[in-house]
């Protein structure tokens, strides 16, 4: 399974690299024959504008074509908010009336690159399918893909970058083979000069950084983590380390314990503070009424079992 989560994942890796040359020739093409359209869009992101650029590549053929006619043809090609990409596109050339020689041949090579990046974002779709689909066969994948910040392609990487979880006795090897564990320099009475390990994996560490980096967008504790580091004097790339670290303790846990990471919901936090003062037939006082802990023992093995993802 392992060998063939490396083959998908090496696979897109090769297929992304080939999508950034791409890009850069477009983009270079669209400027020197329309800089205005390249202005109005991020053909990186926009798939609208990549699907225009087959069709329509200088000023004068989109005018030609008028602006409800360039909806109608984006539309039936699948364009989301076509009106939008249309309305933006008929500015854009509008705002430009000069004719550039060899404008043809240029118009031409950037049809051509842009259907072949089209083709690379259809590739990619379906080699990320085949990649979840690979990864989800994976015994733990439930477990690795519950940790936010986490999906099938970066679980997929930790998969194949980690190898045997069984080769690791604690989270600090993890940890260290992924040069989140600073290591000393020392020499002579020089002691506690601490740097960045030369040997670990660049992959492991690319997926430990990027998960943190992702789950820092949403509230939560990942994020609360984050702007306590940030608080702390640290800048951005130390304090995702730093989550990056704290992640690697959690996710060592959560495979060794084969249980999913859920967050606490503030029920849960009141019904803990109720079990752990675990006063037998005593009262226990909460907002001006009076909590009894009978029963309380199978209630703590309830929602102890939903809180820790055994149900």
């Amino acid at each position: 399974l392992i060998g063939v989560a490396f083959y998908d994942w090496s696979w897109r890796f090769r297929v992304v690299t080939r999508r950034g040359p791409s890009l850069g020739f477009s983009f270079h093409g669209v400027t020197g024959v329309f800089p205005a359209l390249e202005r109005a869009f991020d053909f990186g992101r926009h798939k609208g504008a990549l699907v225009l650029l087959t069709g329509f590549q200088t000023p004068r053929a989109i005018r030609r074509r008028g602006r409800t006619r360039l909806s109608l043809w984006l539309g039936k090609r699948g364009v989301r908010g076509a009106d939008g990409v249309a309305e933006i596109a008929w500015e854009a050339a509008s705002a430009q009336n000069v004719v550039l020689p060899g404008e043809a041949v240029a118009a031409q090579l950037v049809a051509d690159i842009a259907d072949r990046v089209l083709a690379v974002d259809v590739q990619l779709a379906r080699i990320d399918a085949q990649i979840g689909e690979t990864f989800r066969r994976h015994p733990q994948a439930a477990v690795i893909e519950s940790m936010p910040g986490i999906g099938p392609i970066l679980g997929a990487e930790f998969v194949v970058a980690a190898g045997d979880m069984s080769a690791y006795s604690d989270a600090g090897h993890l940890a260290s083979a992924a040069g989140l564990v600073p290591v000393p320099r020392d020499s002579g009475r020089r002691t506690g000069n601490m740097h960045r390990p030369k040997r670990y994996s660049r992959r492991l560490r690319r997926v430990f950084y990027l998960s943190a980096q992702t789950s820092i967008i949403k509230d939560g504790p990942n994020r609360e983590f984050y702007l306590k580091k940030r608080s702390e004097g640290m800048r951005h790339v130390q304090a995702v380390i730093a989550l990056a670290r704290r992640r690697v303790n959690v996710i060592w846990a959560l495979l060794r314990d084969d249980r999913l990471f859920i967050l606490m919901h503030p029920l849960f936090e009141l019904l803990d503070f109720l079990i752990e003062t675990r006063f037998a037939g005593e009262r226990v006082w909460s907002g001006g009424r009076d909590w009894w802990s009978v029963g309380i023992p199978t209630v703590h093995y309830s929602f102890t079992q939903v809180r820790l993802g055994f149900h």
